[in-house]
């Protein structure tokens, strides 16, 4: 099973890769939530925070509008095969589906930061005046 800290290296360098590619965040779904898959006109796919953790030959579309809670409740096979542990990250996945979900890209590095303190990781952000590493 991947760590805590690890899940959140995955999902800080895909935010952070993606970010550069894109300026914005994955395309809002019609209720409101970010998509796990955004597919484009030129092939490429734009990914929330928990979309890189959903192995492409397991995503279905009628995934979308679920929580990463949910996709636990749902498809645990799918999430136990991707390395995850409700009992040990669901917590995580959710602070970092919500950062995503809730936030413009330029408030991310500032809610890594917060995520990385309250679940103890290291992170290279600076939070009021701190450095993470």
């Amino acid at each position: 099973m991947l760590t805590n800290q690890e899940i959140f290296d995955k999902t800080f360098n895909h935010a952070q890769a993606q970010h550069k590619e894109y300026g914005v965040h994955a395309q809002s779904y019609d209720e409101g939530s970010c998509k796990y898959r955004d597919y484009l006109s030129d092939e490429r796919v734009k990914m929330c925070f928990i979309g890189p953790f959903i192995p492409s030959e397991d995503y279905l579309e009628c995934m979308e509008g679920y929580t990463a809670n949910n996709l636990f409740e749902h498809y645990p096979d799918m999430m136990t095969n991707a390395g995850l542990d409700k009992e040990h990250s669901h917590d995580l996945l959710s602070s970092l589906q919500n950062l995503h979900d809730t936030n413009n890209p330029d408030k991310w590095d500032q809610g890594f930061a917060r995520i990385a303190r309250n679940f103890k990781l290291e992170c290279s952000i600076e939070l009021e005046g701190e450095v993470m590493t």
